[in-house]
């Protein structure tokens, strides 16, 4: 027999449910997620990004974020070389994939994001606070100046998309991107060269 805390993290998750339940068996209202702003930031040896990714959330979607299931958002960043090859002119020469998980505390009612790129988790009374956070990359490594050639010319791709919430207990899955209107949010940096670790 379950506790009472037990019946009401149960209550919540299947309210959570029911109320994306037009997620199987109607027509979605998603939002147009999209990148803002991305800025390099330059130290003497490497360099780092940071963006801001908005538009991320509609009010049906707030109903999945504090029913204790966990939201990820996962995000990949490429390093492309520009080449004078008609048929390959940009070559990609590293790439890093990251994200950042949301999730609400039912029994403490707190919440939490943790950025898998510094490991880092923070707590958040406010709902509003922790999304912000979540759709926020202050700080990720990029690339080394040792990985740059002194005579090429670079730019770098931040993509995001969000990983599907299994629901094992009925079998089904959430296709949070429906959400997003199945869109990829993408933005690319202003060409660079090793240069830019000199300013």
């Amino acid at each position: 027999m379950q506790t009472g805390i037990f019946d009401i993290i149960a209550n919540k998750i299947i309210s959570g449910i029911i109320a994306v339940g037009s997620l199987f068996y109607s027509t979605i209202t998603g939002v147009n997620p999209a990148f803002t702003e991305i800025k390099l930031h330059p130290s003497v040896q490497s360099l780092f990004v940071s963006a801001q990714l908005n538009d991320c959330f509609s009010s049906d979607f707030d109903e999945i974020l504090t029913s204790g299931q966990i939201v990820t958002i996962k995000f990949e960043l490429g390093v492309y070389q520009i080449n004078k090859q008609k048929l390959n002119p940009y070559k990609k020469v590293l790439e890093c994939k990251f994200h950042h998980d949301f999730k609400y505390h039912l029994i403490d009612k707190y919440f939490s994001v943790t950025h898998s790129e510094t490991n880092n988790e923070k707590l958040f009374s406010s709902v509003e606070d922790a999304k912000e956070y979540l759709s926020f990359i202050p700080r990720v490594f990029a690339v080394n100046l040792k990985d740059i050639q002194s005579n090429k010319r670079y730019f770098i791709k931040l993509k995001a998309s969000m990983k599907s919430i299994s629901l094992p207990a009925i079998n089904e899955e959430i296709i949070t991107m429906l959400y997003w209107n199945s869109i990829h949010p993408e933005i690319t940096t202003p060409i660079f060269t090793e240069e830019i670790f000199r300013q």
